[in-house]
């Protein structure tokens, strides 16, 4: 409902503002969360990746006795 009789709307930017910074404080809080999300995952992957080479040298070196 337009608040001034030519039809022309009128904002509170105080609650406008309030509103906007309440969600850019969300926002940036669960950025932070995802951040460290992802730097676990990428630790994860990180290990997983180690893990990986060593058990492709295992299986080369039990290959390569069996060979034998």
């Amino acid at each position: 409902v337009p608040l001034i009789p030519d039809d022309t709307f009128v904002i509170r930017y105080f609650v406008f503002i309030v509103s906007l910074v309440k969600s850019v404080q969300e926002l940036s809080i669960e950025n932070e969360q995802l951040k460290v999300d992802l730097l676990n995952q990428k630790t994860l992957l990180q290990q997983y990746g180690m893990e990986l080479e060593q058990l492709k040298a295992e299986f080369i070196q039990i290959k390569n006795n069996n060979d034998r």
